[in-house]
């Protein structure tokens, strides 16, 4: 029992950790980072459209994994746990998680077919050189 436990954490935390690996997609919804890459109204407004077309989809998965963590943690507290429940749960949760991260790499394609090649190109240096905007994202999806 305490090895999956111990397995459940584990998949729980690289879960947790796969989801920020793409923290630089909501630097794209930034209003200063807009501003920097010089967008025109009509691609904001776009860029606006896909974000919150998205974000509403996210929400419900998000909604969703946490009512199987809850469920799977029902499960781990039965008198009698039964390992198959709990794994099918743990993997129902494991591809929930992949669908919200599928989620969030359409919408950042979707935005970067907004924006011209030197519009992108412009993004990638902001990234590279201002590393603390991503903590700043970190901070956003813990909230």
């Amino acid at each position: 029992m305490k090895t999956l436990i111990k397995t459940i954490a584990v998949l729980m935390v690289i879960q947790f950790k796969a989801l920020f690996s793409f923290e630089h997609i909501a630097l794209l919804t930034e209003p200063r980072i807009l501003e920097e890459l010089g967008l025109t109204k009509e691609q904001r407004e776009k860029i606006r459209s896909i974000h919150f077309e998205i974000e509403k989809n996210a929400e419900n998965i998000k909604s969703q994994i946490r009512i199987e963590e809850i469920e799977l943690r029902e499960l781990l507290f039965e008198e009698k746990p039964e390992i198959k429940k709990i794994e099918e749960k743990i993997k129902k949760i494991g591809d929930l998680n992949s669908e919200l991260r599928i989620l969030k790499m359409k919408k950042f394609l979707k935005i970067r077919e907004i924006l011209t090649p030197e519009q992108f190109e412009k993004f990638r240096e902001i990234v590279r050189e201002r590393p603390f905007l991503r903590e700043r994202i970190r901070r956003h999806f813990r909230d």
